[in-house]
């Protein structure tokens, strides 16, 4: 998560997500809190990630 958080101060992004396959968890990191949380909902967009994954939403 130390990658990700880096990347997101370098392009000033609000949110990052992670997904973890192998435990089929997701993680939310933002920049202002130190810990990750286990959870897919963007509060950027207003949807869990897990959702749209689910029925197939293109961006």
């Amino acid at each position: 998560m130390k990658k990700l958080k880096e990347l997101m101060a370098d392009y000033e992004v609000q949110q990052g997500f992670v997904y973890d396959y192998k435990r089929n968890v997701w993680y939310r990191c933002e920049p202002d809190k130190e810990n990750c949380l286990e959870d897919s909902y963007s509060t950027v967009i207003r949807h869990k990630l897990e959702n749209m994954l689910d029925i197939g939403i293109e961006f």
